[in-house]
């Protein structure tokens, strides 16, 4: 009986070894066991010689701010095994780590729990699925669908392009407030007359995001508003009264201009 477990403990090794996802078994807290490329990944030759470093995987997961990445203990007190094995919606959550150069990599991690039939401990084995390139892309169509367009010095504008949901809506705020700050900037316009459809969440985030410019000195226009749009926003009941919108891009530039001083006259 003890030579088929061993067999088929030395089969399942073998399958685990041949994935090119990360794949590690862990209480939490500590390492247990690993596959092959989570050797291969942070150039270790062995379990023991990581271990003499780190305890765990999750020593090394690194945050950047406005990125909800997994965190050792979050700031809740949640084990980062307990908070994907309790991840119900099979939303992404995501790890990030430095390879043996250096290199940022994103993970997309799930997990699930193992009992050991011989042990009363609970282990969780995680998988780590590299999406670094994949979020590069989405990163980059991102920016594509964001670009900032200087209609003077003191007047830039953001078309939105596609869908605004959350994340979009996130990286518009980061936009606009950098180049307030580079650029000194007095007014800024935000194009939504390609939106088809907007939710109470980003209708929020569009709110913040005059706030957070007007504490920056800057002035913001939302232009292009739909009727679809607006009897969405009617709808859901949200206060746009500290927003200022305009039905348009013409009205909207007019208004701009208007704030900085600017007159417009045609030539003859």
């Amino acid at each position: 009986m003890s030579n088929l477990q061993d067999e088929n403990g030395t089969r399942a090794k073998l399958i685990l070894d041949a994935s090119p996802n990360i794949v590690i078994v862990s209480d939490g807290v500590n390492l247990i066991d690993a596959n092959q490329a989570f050797f291969d990944f942070f150039d270790y030759d062995s379990l023991e010689s990581f271990l003499k470093k780190y305890s765990c995987i999750c020593d090394l997961f690194l945050q950047k701010d406005g990125k909800d990445y997994l965190e050792k203990v979050d700031s809740h007190g949640v084990v980062w095994t307990d908070r994907v094995l309790e991840n119900k919606w099979h939303s992404h959550l995501k790890a990030l780590i430095k390879d043996t150069n250096g290199v940022e990599c994103i993970f997309e991690v799930s997990g699930k729990s193992l009992k050991d039939p011989n042990s009363d401990k609970l282990e969780v084995v995680m998988v780590f699925n590299d999406i670094t390139h994949i979020e590069m892309q989405a990163q980059m169509m991102a920016d594509m669908e964001m670009p900032i367009l200087d209609i003077s010095h003191d007047i830039f504008m953001i078309p939105i392009i596609g869908i605004l949901d959350s994340v979009k809506s996130q990286k518009l705020m980061e936009n606009t407030l950098e180049n307030i700050q580079e650029k000194e900037s007095k007014v800024v316009v935000v194009d939504i007359s390609a939106i088809t459809t907007i939710d109470s969440a980003v209708a929020a985030h569009l709110i913040k995001i005059t706030k957070a410019t007007k504490l920056m000195g800057c002035d913001s226009i939302v232009s292009g508003v739909s009727p679809a749009i607006a009897q969405t926003i009617v709808n859901l009941g949200i206060d746009i009264e500290t927003m200022e919108t305009t039905a348009n891009l013409k009205s909207a530039l007019t208004a701009a201009f208007k704030i900085c001083n600017f007159e417009l006259s045609q030539i003859d």
